[in-house]
């Protein structure tokens, strides 16, 4: 087993409700804003952020979350209030937990923080771990990711302007 505690944070250009909306349309299949690194679904179409919720992702730091290879794991929502999801890795490559939070700042803006507290399930991912650098690997997926969720949300914005 490898640990991984690890916080990404990162300002959008969006307000919390945008952000709860672009995370709903992503695990629907509506946006593929963190293509082509992450894929992920809800298991029964329910609201990512409900407590109760199953989510499962695919992900890889290198190439696409489609390819064989790519790493698996699903979580559950554990706890649920505005502005902050917690999470329980309990199947595939990692167990452990994450809190995602939002919070409104200046300007319409959203500061999105994600607390990454989890640890290697499994041989192959054990001896992965050592071998890769997996937590730089889940910052720069997770940076890539906030920065296409913006871009997803100002494009609907323009759409629904125009």
């Amino acid at each position: 087993m490898v640990k991984f505690h690890i916080v990404d944070e990162a300002l959008l250009q969006a307000t919390p409700e945008e952000v709860e909306q672009a995370f709903a349309d992503e695990a629907a299949g509506r946006s593929s804003w963190w293509a082509p690194k992450v894929q992920v679904r809800t298991r029964d179409g329910r609201l990512p952020h409900e407590v109760g919720t199953i989510t499962d992702y695919r992900v890889a730091t290198v190439g696409r979350a489609d390819r064989p290879g790519a790493a698996w794991f699903a979580t559950r929502v554990t706890r649920s209030e505005p502005g902050r999801v917690e999470t329980e890795y309990f199947d595939g490559a990692f167990r452990g937990r994450a809190v995602l939070t939002t919070e409104r700042v200046a300007d319409g803006r959203t500061c999105i923080r994600n607390d990454w507290q989890t640890e290697t399930h499994g041989l192959l991912m054990g001896i992965l771990a050592r071998l890769l650098n997996i937590g730089a690997g889940h910052s720069r997926v997770m940076r890539e990711g906030f920065a296409g969720m913006e871009r997803d949300i100002a494009r609907k914005r323009a759409t629904s302007s125009a």
